[in-house]
């Protein structure tokens, strides 16, 4: 009887997880019909397509309804690992905006703009009111694909609001620095980056250079370093100086020599630091532990806070922790001119201008 009634138990439970875990999908893709053609980018950023790219598409160009051009895509980064997310059924279609001279014909000189995440993300880390990169591992693209045909959708405007509860002349900056170059078992997702070692044709010290314009004086500079080494019987470690300022040194364990021991070991560290230079030389310079030690950089990060001023030429991403909760906010940007047009891109799929 006690049997019985345990083989029950699984059996429901068993059901009600099929049950709990069922899923509508779309009969069929967007992709199943129409002219399709594929573009990728590698960073995020506002991107433009005009007459002459489409021709170069294959597609053709003479009397195209500017309201008919449409675009589909996902976004680049990694999908989630976790089966409680449940992720997007088939392609979404992006809202892009079209500059076609009010005629409704995309030709001549006209163009479109849409907005592309990149194949990497940042992960909010609300605590510490900083954020968190995750590398794309599988790409270093994501992928759009455009068509023409139908109603596409477009971007909307919002219009200022009421007058402003805060003002905020500064955001949030995010630096990350992750070269995957390197698998050190040729198994798992763990890549590495650039090495360190004191053997012939090798270095124990790299530089990389970062700028980060109209930096605001007096606020901490966050820097993250993640370092990996080989070193059998004793500790190693990475020092590191910005602008021969030493501001990390990033001790690693030994490794074992056992054939069951760990490889490598890994060590991360976080340092707020003071700059009151915009251009950053960032030494690393590893100290091996012993004989055929060997070093790599996994990666490093930058927050740190900087005036919004708009470059010459480009584009400038924002966001800004101290505002958040409040939507009641305005956002003074520097050096602007009467094209400059602002996107708020929460929904990446789905900007406002």
């Amino acid at each position: 009887m006690r049997r019985f009634t345990v083989i029950t138990l699984s059996i429901l439970c068993l059901f009600a997880t099929n049950v709990s875990a069922q899923r509508t999908y779309k009969t069929n893709s967007v992709l199943a019909s129409g002219v399709w053609s594929k573009v990728t980018v590698k960073d995020p950023g506002i991107y433009k397509i005009d007459v002459p790219f489409l021709a170069r598409l294959g597609f053709n160009t003479s009397n195209i309804s500017s309201g008919s051009i449409r675009l589909f895509g996902n976004g680049g980064s990694m999908l989630s690992e976790a089966n409680s997310d449940i992720p997007t059924d088939d392609l979404a279609e992006n809202a892009i905006t079209i500059i076609d001279g009010g005629d409704g014909v995309f030709d001549g000189t006209d163009y479109l703009l849409f907005y592309a995440s990149g194949p990497d993300r940042w992960v909010k880390d609300s605590v510490n009111k900083k954020f968190i990169h995750q590398k794309n591992i599988y790409s270093d693209s994501s992928c759009y694909f455009i068509t023409i045909g139908g109603n596409g959708k477009r971007i909307s405007s919002q219009q200022n609001g009421s007058s402003p509860a805060a003002m905020v002349n500064s955001f949030n900056e995010r630096i990350f620095h992750e070269h995957d170059a390197v698998n050190l078992l040729s198994s798992g997702k763990e890549w590495v980056g650039e090495e360190f070692a004191d053997a012939p044709g090798k270095t124990l010290a790299r530089t990389f250079s970062i700028n980060i314009p109209n930096l605001v004086s007096g606020s901490p500079v966050t820097f993250v370093s993640n370092c990996v080494a080989r070193s059998i019987n004793a500790a190693s470690r990475f020092d590191v100086r910005v602008n021969n300022q030493l501001i990390q040194q990033v001790n690693i364990p030994s490794t074992g020599p056992g054939f069951y021991d760990l490889f490598a070991q890994q060590a991360q560290m976080s340092t707020d630091v003071l700059f009151s230079q915009e251009a950053l030389q960032i030494n690393y310079a590893y100290v091996p532990g012993g004989f055929n030690s060997q070093g790599w950089l996994n990666f490093f990060e930058i927050n740190a806070r900087r005036h919004i001023v708009l470059p010459n030429s480009g584009q400038l991403a924002f966001r800004d922790w101290s505002s958040i909760g409040n939507n009641n906010v305005e956002f003074v940007v520097s050096n602007i001119n009467s094209s400059t047009q602002v996107w708020e891109i929460t929904d990446e799929l789905s900007p406002v201008r």
